[in-house]
């Protein structure tokens, strides 16, 4: 922790990873589901996890702009 930027915080990056903690506390299915990865293209990913209640699924683009899944 002595690289940390103490005192210097990105604030903004700090909530980012703080609500990215709080969803993954409310959603089992993130810690415990089931997990499917695939590559839509060359450019997106596609995470999905899923248990009996719930389904998320994420995706990673690295395009300019906003793309349509299948």
């Amino acid at each position: 922790r002595g690289s940390f930027p103490w005192g210097r915080e990105d604030a903004e990056l700090t909530e980012h990873y703080r609500r990215l903690g709080a969803w993954y506390r409310a959603h089992p299915c993130l810690r415990e589901g089931e997990c499917s990865l695939r590559a839509e293209d060359e450019d997106t990913l596609v995470l999905t996890r899923w248990d009996e209640t719930e389904r998320i699924t994420l995706s990673a683009n690295r395009r300019e702009g906003k793309i349509a899944l299948s």
